[in-house]
C-alpha cells in the first residue's frame, strides 16, 4: 500500500496532478506548519508478483513526496503516530515549493486503520534542509540529520548538521523554529572532506590484501589510519538509538531515554 493525501474536498493530491503543476498550491500547503491533510491508503499490489512500487503507487493514486527518506514510529504511541523526513530538491537554486523538505506526522486510530492525518512538523529552509535519518531519543525528543549533498554543500558553504525537535502534547499543530536545536555540526575542514576511498593506490593494497584480511588488514589500517566518512557518523547515531528498541522488538511502544540500558 501507499499514502494518499487528500484535499479539504476529499479529492486525492495525485502524482500526475503534482507532475503536470509542480507549483500547484497543495505543496505549499503541505509545508506549511499548521495545516493538517485526511489521508488514506491505495493498494498498490495485492499479490506476490514483482511490481514497479513507484509506478503502480503512482497509477492507483498515491501521493508523491520530495524523497521521502526515513520514518519512525513515536515511542508509547503503539504504532499510531509515525514521523518521516523528506529530502527535498538538495538545492538552493529551486524556486519550487517545499524544496527544502520536511518532518511529517502520521496519525491514527489504529495501526490498521484505513485513514489518519498527516502534518508537517518541522519545514525546511537553506540551512536545514537535506534531512535524512530520524530517530527518537525520548518519548518527545525526536533527532533528525541532514545528507545535503556535496552541491548544497558548496551552494550554501556549510556541512551537514543534526538537529533536535522537542515534541509536546499540546503542539499538533507543528513546530516553531525555536523549539528546534542543533546538536551537532560537521566542520569544513580537512578531515571533514577526507574520502578514504579517495586515497591513492587504496584498490592496488586492496587487492594484494585480499589474501588474509585478519592479518593484513590490520597492519594496513595502522599504516593509514581509518578516516570516517561523515555521512557513515550521522547514520551511525540514528543505528545506536535504534538498537535499545530493536532489543525491546517494539518500536511503538518503547519508551527511551538517557542513560544507559
Amino acid at each position: 500500500e501507499a499514502l494518499q493525501v487528500q484535499r479539504a474536498d476529499g479529492t486525492a493530491i495525485t502524482a500526475a496532478q503534482l507532475s503536470a503543476n509542480p507549483s500547484a498550491p497543495e505543496i505549499t500547503q503541505l509545508h506549511t506548519v499548521g495545516t493538517t491533510f485526511a489521508t488514506g491508503w491505495v493498494t498498490v499490489s495485492s499479490g506476490t508478483t514483482q511490481v514497479d512500487a513507484t509506478a503502480g503507487a503512482a497509477a492507483t493514486g498515491a501521493t508523491p513526496f520530495k524523497r521521502p527518506e526515513n520514518g519512525v514510529f513515536r515511542p508509547g504511541t503503539g504504532f499510531r503516530e509515525l514521523y518521516f523526513t523528506e529530502t527535498g530538491d538538495t538545492t538552493s537554486t529551486s524556486t519550487l515549493p517545499g524544496a527544502y523538505g520536511g518532518v511529517f506526522r502520521l496519525s491514527q486510530s489504529s495501526p490498521s486503520a484505513s485513514s489518519g492525518r498527516l502534518s508537517p512538523v518541522f519545514v525546511g529552509d537553506k540551512a536545514h534542509t537535506g534531512l535524512d535519518n530520524i530517530q527518537f531519543a525520548g518519548r518527545d525528543e525526536l533527532l533528525v540529520v541532514e545528507d545535503a549533498g556535496d552541491s548544497l554543500h558548496a551552494q550554501r558553504n556549510a556541512l551537514d548538521s543534526g538537529y533536535l525537535i522537542q515534541l509536546s502534547e499540546d503542539d499538533k499543530r507543528g513546530m516553531p523554529r525555536g523549539k528546534v536545536t542543533r546538536w551537532l555540526a560537521e566542520g569544513r575542514d580537512a578531515s571533514a572532506l577526507y574520502e578514504r576511498h579517495d586515497e591513492p593506490g587504496l584498490q592496488r593494497r586492496r587487492q594484494r590484501d585480499h589474501g588474509d584480511p585478519r592479518v593484513r588488514r590490520r597492519r594496513l589500517d595502522r599504516r593509514h589510519p581509518r578516516r570516517e566518512d561523515p555521512a557513515s557518523l550521522r547514520r551511525g547515531v540514528a543505528d545506536v538509538l535504534d538498537a535499545a528498541a530493536r532489543r525491546q522488538r517494539d518500536l511503538g511502544g518503547l519508551r527511551p531515554g538517557p542513560g544507559p540500558r
